[in-house]
């Protein structure tokens, strides 16, 4: 990376936050922190954390971690209770310094691994069990934001300049690399999180849902599949208001935004339903793929977009009648329809939009079940249940 400039020659990133099991994170703080880092500076390096300006214009505004979430191998590695180191050596350093300051923490990593034979083992093997015995119930965060309460990081950088650039109207920052300088700066380090969820006994997928069930399998996710159909008691999700990406990442339109809401009920489950119990090491892999507000959903991805399609509209000379029906019927929602036309011009001003309106409050509209999430959560005695059924 090639940001900024200073005297590092690598820079390193470890999830330390979030749904990382205690005894992985203890494990990495002792191994890397107190033994594998000193050795690799002993080497003739030099290393810091990773370092995600808060202002590329200036270096001493501050640093922030960018939480690098489930997509990333970190953030993923972290899910599935293992520990994981992400590596940067420093573009503006030779091609030879970033090779040996690599293959360097390598060795040096492998010779504490091999001087303390079986602790990392002891620590997954603890977090796979813990992940089994508290599954359904525990809470997960899914969304965080970096703390607003910095600690002080002592940066050792080099001197550099500004000057406002004709080219860009920005201001243009140049450092001087024969200049070493020390700068204490803001380290906005620590995670919160913003969105948690707690966690069901179970998911079940409908089994027409065949990307989804698939791409649980390449995660090696355990799952069980419905004998016979079965009623069960459940909670299911209602999504509305999507919002997509501007434009593709990744060779897909990302889903950014929707609101969600939540219902139970007696609900069928036909024969081949697939069942995820969340009492497995990849519990959180599951969540994370499966609760649509976790920020890389199979939803978020595009894997469910077809539950945002409504299938039929009626006519406009009978949405004409159906409005004049409801709105005689209902004086609440004739007042409801005179309170958009008054606060939303646009809406007023498309007549399609305002036939919706009345549509969309319909039974008929309801019978499509546009935004309704197909997974279901199952608690403890639903599992249970069905277990005993089948």
């Amino acid at each position: 990376t090639d940001g900024a400039d200073y005297q590092y020659d690598l820079t390193w990133y470890m999830e330390e936050w979030g749904p990382l099991n205690p005894a992985v994170k203890a494990w990495q703080d002792t191994a890397f922190k107190q033994s594998i880092f000193p050795a690799f500076d002993r080497m003739g390096h030099m290393q810091a954390p990773y370092l995600d300006l808060v202002d590329h214009r200036d270096i001493t505004r501050g640093i922030a971690n960018f939480g690098s979430g489930p997509r990333f191998s970190t953030g993923y590695v972290a899910l599935r209770n293992r520990a994981a180191l992400l590596v940067e050596t420093h573009m503006l350093k030779s091609y030879e310094v970033r090779v040996r300051a690599t293959y360097d923490l390598v060795v040096a990593t492998l010779a504490y691994v091999n001087a303390h034979a079986g602790t990392l083992r002891e620590a997954v093997t603890r977090a796979d069990a813990e992940r089994i015995a508290h599954a359904s119930g525990r809470a997960l965060p899914l969304l965080f934001k970096t703390t607003d309460t910095p600690v002080t990081f002592t940066l050792k950088g080099y001197a550099f300049s500004h000057e406002t650039s004709a080219i860009s109207g920005d201001t243009w920052v140049t450092y001087d690399p024969h200049t070493p300088k020390t700068h204490e700066i803001p380290s906005y380090r620590d995670l919160v999180a913003t969105e948690s969820v707690r966690l069901p006994a179970a998911y079940a997928i409908p089994p027409q849902w065949t990307d989804v069930i698939d791409k649980l399998a390449e995660h090696g996710i355990r799952t069980e599949r419905l004998a016979h159909a079965a009623s069960v008691d459940a909670e299911r999700y209602e999504l509305t208001k999507p919002v997509w990406a501007d434009k593709p990442f990744e060779g897909r339109h990302m889903l950014r935004d929707f609101a969600i809401a939540s219902n139970r009920g007696t609900l069928a489950l036909p024969a081949g339903t697939v069942i995820v119990p969340i009492d497995q090491p990849a519990a959180n892999v599951a969540a994370n793929l499966l609760e649509p507000r976790a920020p890389d959903s199979l939803v978020r991805w595009g894997f469910l977009d077809a539950i945002f399609e409504q299938k039929e509209s009626p006519d406009a000379r009978v949405a004409e009648a159906l409005a004049r029906e409801m709105l005689a019927k209902d004086p609440a929602l004739k007042a409801e329809f005179e309170a958009r036309l008054a606060a939303d011009p646009a809406f007023a001003a498309k007549p399609e939009a305002r036939l919706a309106f009345f549509y969309e409050r319909s039974p008929w509209y309801a019978t499509q079940k546009v935004g309704v999430y197909p997974v279901l959560r199952l608690d403890a005695a639903a599992l249970g249940a069905l277990r005993l059924r089948h």
